[in-house]
């Protein structure tokens, strides 16, 4: 592999996505010398052409109301850069490189690669995972705004500076610890064999196919993913994880019952793989128990949060028993009638979407006013169903204008005080808005 470059180059981009189709919503670089200092920076928002999911949203909190009037790739390159790189040999820095390179080698002339992530793990293996969040609290780096690109980037000069002073290693020397083998590296793989028992055949048959198959539909690089083994659950809460999965927007791959996720969606799936499998325990321990009654289950998954509201308000009003897993709700079979007729009560109720983002687009009363202002948002990418109805009911008591577009809470900016202030009381959190 040759190591000469001209240019040394760190970059970072925020995404629509994780596919080998995604676009970038924002871009940084810092420019090195070979010594690590800064010579040159850039950064700026970028418009996909492409709506952002919601829950990309939820993680990098760019929205498309703020990349509208940016720049395309393609022009913000070529403006502020008017030569390129296009003409020079060019060492692209960045942490999980195979994630950021496709979107920025074209405008390369030639390209050598240095991996942080890659780097990280072969120099720091005792760390409990080699995320750029973990390298940076572990080292002490100031992180002013992870899932930015910005200050993602600058916390791979950090650890560029690091590397240098404590190993005394140059820049060719890391490039060559960082080299690619005819078989990827298995540390990247995480197993997750927590919660449930082991099938180490199959689990091994899957690692090596997924080491064969290094161009996966899904995955951009094996050394990037989570496994998950589910291969001792039963049918019923499967089907619920795995509906909750889709809803929520996370990319997976099936072989047969070994789940596979980019770890940018590991601790969302995470938090979902817990409360299905919480509120599976508990229900089998009530069968045990011989408490258990037989129950109906609804699908909630479309609705907007000011309706979940309405219903739960009205069964709570009703006094009927229910437990939510996900946008599933469960409630005994006894009071199936009675939550059918509440169901289609609220669906011929003109306010049943009060506060939904259709009413704030369509509003001509002046409710909204100004509805240029509107682009505060707090998004809850953890929250429960009845954490979101007490949130909206809280919301609701203090007289707070809002409306919810999925699941992302948008308020003016002069109430950000108070529905701050209402989340860290009532829910132990502080969530910053956009």
């Amino acid at each position: 592999m040759n190591t000469e470059f001209d240019r040394l180059v760190v970059i970072d981009f925020e995404t629509t996505g994780t596919s080998r189709n995604k676009r970038a919503v924002e871009i940084a670089w810092f420019e090195l010398n070979k010594n690590f200092e800064i010579i040159d920076e850039q950064n700026s928002l970028i418009n996909p052409m492409i709506p952002i999911p919601a829950e990309v949203i939820a993680i990098h909190k760019i929205t498309d109301d703020m990349v509208k009037n940016s720049p395309t790739l393609d022009e913000f390159i070529v403006d502020i850069n008017q030569d390129t790189f296009s003409n020079s040999s060019v060492c692209v820095v960045a942490h999980n490189i195979s994630f950021d390179l496709p979107l920025f080698e074209k405008y390369c002339g030639n390209v050598v690669e240095l991996c942080t992530l890659k780097l990280a793990r072969k120099l720091y293996p005792e760390l409990e995972n080699h995320k750029l969040s973990t390298i940076s609290r572990q080292f002490g780096f100031i992180h002013e705004e992870a899932h930015r690109a910005r200050s993602d980037a600058m916390q791979v000069v950090h650890f560029l500076a690091l590397i240098k002073e404590t190993h005394g290693l140059s820049i060719s020397e890391m490039i060559d610890m960082t080299r690619p083998t005819s078989v990827r590296p298995m540390n990247g793989v995480t197993v997750k064999l927590n919660t449930v028992s082991s099938n180490r055949e199959i689990h091994e048959e899957l690692v090596a196919s997924l080491h064969q198959d290094a161009e996966s539909d899904v995955m951009d690089s094996v050394e990037d993913i989570a496994i998950y083994d589910f291969t001792d659950w039963e049918m019923h809460p499967l089907a619920i994880l795995c509906s909750q999965l889709y809803y929520q927007g996370i990319e997976t791959s099936w072989a047969g019952n070994f789940l596979t996720v980019h770890e940018i969606f590991e601790d969302s799936v995470d938090a979902i793989v817990a409360e299905v499998l919480e509120s599976w325990s508990e229900k089998k321990l009530e069968e045990k128990r011989g408490n258990s009654r037989e129950t109906v289950q609804y699908v909630c998954r479309d609705w907007q949060i000011s309706e979940l509201t309405d219903l739960v308000n009205e069964l709570n009003e009703h006094a009927i028993e229910h437990e939510w897993v996900g946008h599933h709700l469960r409630v005994f079979i006894e009071d199936e009638l009675t939550v059918d007729e509440i169901i289609g009560e609220l669906s011929l109720n003109p306010n049943f979407a009060l506060n939904s983002f259709e009413e704030f687009k369509n509003d001509d009363s002046g409710k909204y006013s100004d509805k240029t202002s509107w682009r505060k948002h707090f998004t809850f990418p953890f929250f429960t169903i009845p954490q979101f109805v007490n949130l909206e009911n809280e919301l609701a008591e203090e007289d707070i204008t809002h409306f919810w577009k999925d699941q992302i809470l948008h308020i003016t900016e002069g109430d950000i005080g108070v529905v701050k202030t209402i989340i860290e009381e009532d829910f132990g959190i502080i969530e910053e808005p956009s």
